[in-house]
């Protein structure tokens, strides 16, 4: 089984950066446009260690290149609603233009 992400598009915000338990870890979503306003995607990303430190630089509206793979999460609400997020675990983010401001 391949599990595989390519995703293009800009950051939403402002990467967020914290620490995991061993290392460091930079959350952000990746806006990615589609040809129509229902095809936008609104995917969430996660980096850890280098690449984190390395995503830390990038600003609100740069235009990336994600490569990485899907995961998902599954919990229970305090009033035992299921819930699941999808996210990509990013291993290499690569900036595809300069932010102009």
């Amino acid at each position: 089984m391949v599990n595989a992400v390519y995703l293009i598009g800009n950051l939403a915000d402002e990467p967020e950066t914290g620490k995991g338990k061993a290392t460091a870890v930079t959350k952000f979503v990746v806006i990615s446009n589609g040809r129509t306003e229902s095809q936008k995607a609104v995917v969430p990303v996660t980096t850890f260690g280098k690449v984190a430190a390395y995503a830390t630089g990038f600003r609100k509206g740069h235009r990336v290149f994600v490569i990485g793979r899907l995961e998902t999460s599954n919990w229970k609400t305090e009033d035992g609603q299921p819930r699941s997020r999808t996210s990509v675990i990013a291993e290499l983010v690569i900036p595809i233009e300069s932010q102009k401001r």
